[in-house]
């Protein structure tokens, strides 16, 4: 399982990361990005989303994601 940095401390997880998001410059102002990570497999050793579904607006009603991928 992917493993992160909690803030404040170096305590480490091995939970996997279920959902991603950041804001994005657009044009005048600062939109939601981000997505859903599912469907975790082993890939050469490493434990990574098999399935990925990223977009513009996550989290809002306007939500439309236009990167989707299955790793096979």
């Amino acid at each position: 399982m992917p493993t992160w940095r909690r803030p404040g401390g170096s305590r480490r997880s091995s939970r996997p990361i279920r959902r991603t998001s950041t804001r994005r410059w657009s044009r005048t102002w600062l939109q939601p990005l981000g997505g859903v990570l599912s469907g975790y497999r082993d890939f050469g050793g490493f434990r990574l989303p098999a399935h990925v579904e990223a977009g513009n607006h996550f989290g809002t009603d306007a939500y439309f994601p236009f990167f989707v991928v299955d790793v096979t």
